[in-house]
């Protein structure tokens, strides 16, 4: 063999471990995490008059800056905090909020590291980091007790809160239009990449749901064109006995929208199954 071709093979060689190393990931962080940044401003957001709103900042162990909205305070049904999915911001999602105070809770959004007003740039690794740190926010700085406080995750914010679900124990669970394992997904959607979403990223939700302790309910559509509702069945498999997997229409973004007759009293029945402790309390206390 020349000593040419010995070069160009050790230089394949270089480029393939570089890429390895650098490339890889940073190709599977910008194929999932797509945050918004610039359009988010301290404007209130789209909510009525007669609904009550503040910005909250937490600070996380490892020094980030986020950012998120508290809203309501005036109701005794709890609060339930919302991880939403790997695109844009908070902003925009008041459609989801507005759906959770008709229910009587108080609403907590927040963004992930890079995402929005939050500082940082988003990692797999970062996202746990950040959901613990507003868990930690809300249940010692603002006062909620962690039996009052649900859990909404939706799409790659439901692995983020299954990871928080897996260690602490709120009121209530419920994932929606998720994966089993981001793996999973990248075979069927990146074929070619899918070894990225094992090494890099893994985001491993049929992992961590039997480790759920809370009351759990799984959400999803039979028709997303995004991740198959075969995950949600995949997820239903794994979870503690006796979770209820529901089923709604639309697609992978606007579903529970479309689908809101089914949907919204699917989530009241199931979250008047398993209320606040703290309403529980103030009922026996009456006798």
């Amino acid at each position: 063999m020349s000593v040419s071709v010995l070069a160009a093979v050790a230089a394949l060689l270089i480029a393939l471990m570089l890429f390895l190393k650098v490339g890889a990931p940073a190709l599977s962080r910008r194929l999932i995490f797509k945050p918004e940044r610039g359009k988010h401003d301290f404007k209130k957001p789209e909510f009525p008059d007669s609904v009550s709103h503040e910005h909250i900042f937490v600070t996380t162990p490892d020094g980030e800056r986020l950012h998120g909205w508290l809203v309501g305070r005036e109701h005794n049904q709890g609060l339930v905090l919302i991880c939403h999915g790997n695109r844009g911001s908070i902003a925009g999602r008041e459609d989801t909020a507005l759906f959770y105070l008709e229910l009587g809770l108080d609403v907590c959004l927040f963004d992930y590291r890079g995402y929005g007003r939050s500082t940082g740039s988003p990692s797999e690794q970062g996202t746990y980091t950040d959901v613990d740190a507003v868990w930690h926010y809300l249940t010692t700085e603002r006062g909620y007790n962690p039996g009052d406080v649900a859990l909404l995750g939706r799409s790659l914010g439901a692995a983020i809160a299954a990871h928080l679900a897996s260690h602490a124990v709120p009121r209530a669970v419920i994932l929606e239009s998720t994966f089993s394992t981001l793996h999973d997904l990248a075979t069927e959607l990146y074929p070619l990449l899918k070894s990225l979403f094992n090494v890099h990223i893994k985001y491993n939700t049929l992992e961590k749901i039997p480790r759920i302790r809370a009351p759990l309910l799984l959400v999803h559509s039979s028709n997303d064109e995004l991740i198959g509702i075969h995950h949600g069945h995949a997820l239903q498999t794994a979870a503690p006995t006796g979770t209820e997997l529901i089923e709604i229409s639309g697609r992978h973004r606007d579903g529970f929208v479309t689908s809101k007759s089914t949907y919204l009293p699917a989530v009241e029945r199931f979250l008047e199954q398993h209320p606040p402790t703290t309403l529980i309390r103030r009922l026996e206390d009456r006798g």
